[in-house]
């Protein structure tokens, strides 16, 4: 049997940094619901470009989860 490159496995930290991302973006989203007077979030390029960046990051990740996936999957038969 050949053996197994650890490195392409996927662990419950990879999924759990995706969590953490997606959270993050929820709040962000649920922030931008709060406008001052003039009908604007105070920092709403900052939150959007935030947001952008965290939904990023979680797209990569799955990415990456999935070849570790199809990987473990050649493996597997």
């Amino acid at each position: 049997m050949e053996k197994l490159d650890i490195t392409k496995l996927v662990s419950s930290d990879n999924i759990r940094d995706i969590e953490e991302n997606l959270k993050g973006a929820i709040a962000l989203l649920a922030g931008l619901q709060f406008a001052d007077e003039a009908g604007q979030h105070i920092y709403q390029r900052e939150s959007y470009i935030t947001l952008q960046i965290a939904l990023g990051k979680a797209v990569k990740d799955l990415e990456q989860i999935k070849g570790s996936v199809d990987y473990m999957m050649e493996q597997i038969n």
